[in-house]
C-alpha cells in the first residue's frame, strides 16, 4: 500500500514533498491500543545444575493489535514475491516441511549404508537465534537483497521504541531498550530470520543433501571427520560475524562408524557425539536403522494419551468419540515422520501391539475380555495401523515423484551412492517398502502422476469414513 500525501496530509497526484505512508500506517496501527501488557515469563523445569531462576531462560513475547497482525501478513506475502530463499531452508517456506529435510537425512543415510561408506552428520544449534539478531545486520541484509527503502523503514518503525521492565520479587526494574533480536510471536518475524540466516551464510549453503536448514536448525553431512569439522568451524565463524553464537552444549555430532577423534570447534572445544539424535522431531540413528524412531513416536503417542485421558477413560463418553479424539490427536503423534520409514515386520507389531492396549483400555476392556482386536477396531472406527501407515508411505511416494526431478526431496530418492554393496544381505530400504506395498494394492510408479487416481487407490479410510472409498 502507497500513498502520496502532502505535508498537511491532503491527498494530490503531484504534491512538493512526498513520503510513503506506509511508517505512518505502521505507528496508527500501534497506536490504535496503547496499553501495558503483563507477559509471564516461564522457564523450564528445574535442574540442579540450571534452576528457572537462571535469566536467560526466559522471554517474552511481543502483544499488539490485530490491525497490525492483519498488516505485518500483508507486509510479509510482499517481501516473499521480493526475496527469494535457497532450497537448503526448509522452515517457514511454502510447500516446504519438516517431512522434507527428515526425508532427505534419512535418504541419504541409508545410500550410504547400502554402500558401507560412512556419513558424517553434525547438527548445529544457535544459542536464542531470534533474540540475538542484530538489527543493524537485519537492515543491511533487507537493502543486499533489494528490497526498496520504503519497506525497510515500515520494518523499522515496527522495532523502534520498543522497551520492557520486569516485575520481580523484589520490585519493577526501569525501563529498558530493547535493540536485538526479532519479535517472538509476530508474524513477520520468521521470515525476516530465514531471509537475514540465508544471506549470512549463502557462501557456505552447498544445496541439500549436504545442507540442510530449518529456520535455526542446521545439519550439515560429510563424508569424512576432516571435511565435517571443517565445515563446522566455518560456520562457526560466518554465525560469529554476523552477531549469532553457537550453542556448544547442544551441537552434535553423528558418524555412522563411530569412534575416532572428538571433533572441535575453532575454540578447541569438543562437541558431543551421539549414536541417536532427535531431528525435527525423528529421531535419526548412526546405523541408520529405524528402531528409536519407532520407540520415540511410540512414546510421544503415549503422552499425548495421557493428555486426553479425560475423555478417552470417561465411561460418560461414547466409544465414537472417543475413537475420534484418538484418530485426531494419538495417532498422528505416532505416525510422524514414518512415510520415511523402511518398516519391518517387528516395527509393525510394535506399532499396533501399542495401538492396540489404547484401543483397549478406551473401551475399558483387557484380553481376559476374549474380545478380537477386529471387534475393539469396529468399536473405536479405526483401521489398521499398519494399512495407515501403508497409505501414508505411498501417499508421501506420490507427492515427491510428481515433483520436478531437480527438487531436493526428490533428487534425494534418485540419486546413488558410488561404490559396491558388501557381502551379505542388504539392509531394508525404504524404497523396498514402497515397492511391496505398490505390489499388494496393484498399482504403478505411472499411476503416482495422476494425483486423484493415486489418492484413490492407496487411501485407506477408518470404518467411520468409508464411504470415502467409493
Amino acid at each position: 500500500m502507497t500513498l502520496i500525501m502532502e505535508e498537511n496530509g491532503s491527498q494530490s497526484a503531484d504534491p512538493p514533498k512526498r513520503r510513503h505512508a506506509a511508517p505512518g500506517l505502521v505507528k496508527k496501527f500501534s497506536s490504535l491500543q496503547v496499553s501495558h501488557y503483563p507477559v509471564l515469563l516461564f522457564a523450564n523445569t528445574d535442574t540442579e545444575e540450571q534452576p528457572p531462576s537462571v535469566v536467560w531462560k526466559t522471554r517474552g513475547i511481543k502483544l499488539i493489535a490485530h490491525t497490525m497482525k492483519i498488516y505485518e501478513r500483508l507486509l510479509d506475502m510482499r517481501l516473499r514475491e521480493m526475496v527469494e530463499i535457497s532450497p537448503d531452508q526448509f522452515g517457514f517456506v511454502p510447500e516446504r516441511s519438516t517431512i522434507d529435510a527428515i526425508f532427505i537425512a534419512r535418504q541419504l543415510m541409508e545410500k550410504y549404508r547400502e554402500k558401507n561408506k560412512p556419513c558424517h552428520l553434525a547438527f548445529l544449534d544457535l544459542e536464542k537465534a531470534y533474540d540475538r539478531l542484530p538489527r543493524t545486520v537485519l537492515w543491511e541484509v533487507m537493502r543486499e537483497r533489494g528490497i526498496p527503502e520504503c519497506m525497510v523503514r515500515t520494518v523499522q518503525v515496527m522495532y523502534d521504541g520498543s522497551t520492557a521492565r520486569v516485575r520481580t520479587s523484589h520490585g519493577m526494574t526501569s525501563k529498558f531498550d530493547i535493540t536485538v533480536g526479532v519479535h517472538q510471536g509476530s508474524a513477520l518475524s520468521p521470515f525476516l530470520f530465514i531471509m537475514t540466516l540465508d544471506t549470512v551464510v549463502k557462501h557456505l549453503l552447498e544445496g541439500p543433501p549436504s545442507t540442510l536448514l530449518y529456520a535455526d536448525d542446521v545439519a550439515l553431512i560429510a563424508d569424512s571427520r576432516a571435511e565435517l569439522q571443517l565445515k563446522i568451524q566455518k560456520w562457526q565463524t560466518a554465525l560469529a560475524d554476523a552477531g549469532f553464537k553457537l550453542n556448544l552444549k547442544k551441537t552434535e555430532v553423528m558418524s555412522s562408524i563411530g569412534g575416532g577423534d572428538a571433533m572441535l570447534d575453532e575454540n578447541g572445544t569438543a562437541f558431543t557425539q551421539t549414536e541417536e539424535f532427535q531431528y525435527l522431531g525423528s529421531v535419526l540413528s548412526a546405523d541408520g536403522t529405524v528402531d528409536a524412531a519407532v520407540r520415540g513416536r511410540i512414546a510421544c503417542a503415549w503422552l499425548k494419551w495421557r493428555e486426553s485421558t479425560g475423555i478417552l477413560c470417561d465411561r460418560r463418553c461414547s466409544r465414537v468419540l472417543k475413537g475420534k479424539i484418538y484418530r485426531t490427536v494419538v495417532r498422528p503423534a505416532m505416525m510422524y515422520g514414518s512415510e520415511c520409514w523402511p518398516v519391518t515386520k517387528a516395527h509393525e507389531r510394535m506399532l499396533n501391539t501399542a495401538e492396540m492396549r489404547m484401543l483397549r483400555w478406551a473401551c475399558g476392556l483387557t484380553r481376559r475380555d476374549k474380545v478380537r482386536n477386529e471387534d475393539i477396531r469396529a468399536l473405536m472406527q479405526t483401521a489398521p495401523i499398519q494399512q495407515k501407515l501403508r497409505a501414508q508411505r505411498l501417499r508421501w511416494f506420490g507427492h515427491v515423484i510428481r515433483r520436478s526431478p531437480l527438487h531436493p526431496t526428490r533428487k534425494a530418492m534418485e540419486m546413488e551412492v558410488s561404490g559396491k554393496r558388501p557381502r551379505g544381505a542388504p539392509k531394508k530400504r525404504w524404497k523396498d517398502t514402497v515397492s511391496k506395498d505398490m505390489r499388494e494394492l496393484g498399482v504403478t510408479k505411472d499411476d503416482a502422476q495422476d494425483r486423484d487416481l493415486w489418492r484413490r487407490r492407496t487411501k485407506t479410510a477408518d470404518p467411520a469414513n468409508a464411504r470415502d472409498k467409493r
